[in-house]
């Protein structure tokens, strides 16, 4: 957009559409001008060499330009004028450049900044439960509450009893469409450590059937495994907990801030 909006002002036709648009709206030009120019040209006011006008009688054009003693003069000033005019006329089209560039780049950070971390959505498995925050922005927008507070996903929740498993699928937002997928990201962390203190989770995630992250969480440690390749898209995201001790207890997982990120745009291939 940026581009083409300069390569458009840079060019003669540009500068001419620009400029009679101004004059028209000022008042300083007939809104038909081509008309307007045919009219004079008919009646004999002005004559057509190729695509420019001149006034026919050299009288009118002494007599617009301030009589014959001071065409001369009129002309000497007529060109210093022009050239001070041309020089502020291409600063300014570079200020215009710039301008155009530097809020195309703008809209398309703002763009990014909210495209590129969106929540997962539930699909099928088993069914965590979803913490809710409230706050001026948030990924996962799931609704509006009073004022600027915006409700939104906080977390998920499983609850395990002793060697007990978890499966949950969730869906990536439909965004991976125009922007490429990165990864997943959050920190999983146990609930109340002090009502299941030897409790130990070990989980992974699959994005597409593929490995992408796995790791162990105790209630004093945790260990995260670095993330694997990530794929170009991702349709689903598949979350598997496994309780390995025997605790007689029930256990909570918190699966905290959970986000898709995305980065770039895809290329038409």
């Amino acid at each position: 957009m940026a581009y083409a909006l300069a390569t458009t002002l840079d060019h003669a036709w540009g500068s001419f559409l620009v400029a009679r648009v101004w004059l028209r709206v000022t008042g300083r030009l007939p809104f038909h001008m081509a008309s307007f120019l045919d009219d004079a040209h008919r009646r004999g006011v002005l004559r057509q060499s190729g695509a420019r006008y001149q006034f026919r009688h050299l009288l009118l054009q002494e007599s617009l330009a301030g009589g014959a003693s001071q065409l001369s003069v009129a002309r000497a000033l007529g060109t210093e004028r022009q050239k001070k005019a041309d020089a502020h006329q291409s600063e300014w089209h570079r200020h215009r450049v710039r301008l155009c560039v530097v809020t195309v780049a703008a809209l398309f950070v703002l763009f990014m900044a909210f495209a590129a971390r969106n929540t997962p959505v539930y699909h099928s498995g088993d069914r965590p439960k979803v913490i809710q925050a409230c706050g001026p922005t948030g990924g996962g927008l799931i609704g509006q509450g009073a004022g600027d507070c915006i409700i939104y996903i906080a977390g998920y929740r499983w609850q395990v009893g002793p060697g007990g498993r978890a499966s949950t699928t969730f869906t990536s937002p439909s965004r991976q469409r125009v922007l490429q997928f990165r990864d997943v990201d959050g920190e999983f962390s146990l609930v109340r450590p002090d009502g299941c203190a030897d409790a130990v989770f070990e989980w992974q995630m699959t994005i597409d059937g593929r490995l992408m992250r796995s790791g162990e969480v105790r209630a004093a440690a945790s260990r995260l495994d670095p993330p694997g390749a990530a794929p170009r898209q991702a349709k689903t995201i598949v979350v598997s907990v496994h309780r390995t001790d025997t605790a007689p207890c029930t256990a909570t997982l918190h699966w905290d801030h959970p986000t898709v990120l995305h980065r770039g745009v895809l290329s038409s291939g």
